[in-house]
């Protein structure tokens, strides 16, 4: 419901439908905000620690978390495309990816 959401109100906005940059650009913002709301402080700190602290916030491009390393970890899609159709063949969870 996020990501129909976003496209409709992106292509509103814009009279184009978003790329995969613009969407990965808006999940950065909205995981700012929310650790700006979360953080204890607001220097650059509190704010770091609230982004690293990040689980399970939910994207138009899925769920994102912070792992202890500090990096993004989202889940994947393994996508089927025949012509104009497209089915999910496989979904993996963050903690399936790397193993």
């Amino acid at each position: 419901p996020q990501t129909t959401e976003f496209i409709k109100v992106f292509n509103s906005k814009f009279k184009t439908n978003p790329d995969a940059l613009s969407a990965l650009g808006y999940d950065a913002a909205k995981l700012l905000i929310d650790a700006i709301g979360r953080a204890k402080t607001l220097d650059s700190k509190g704010v770091k620690d609230a982004i690293a602290e990040t689980k399970n916030l939910q994207g138009v491009t899925g769920m994102v978390s912070i792992d202890s390393a500090g990096n993004a970890r989202k889940s994947a899609l393994v996508l089927q495309i025949k012509g104009k159709d497209f089915k999910v063949v496989k979904a993996y969870k963050p903690e399936e990816i790397g193993k």
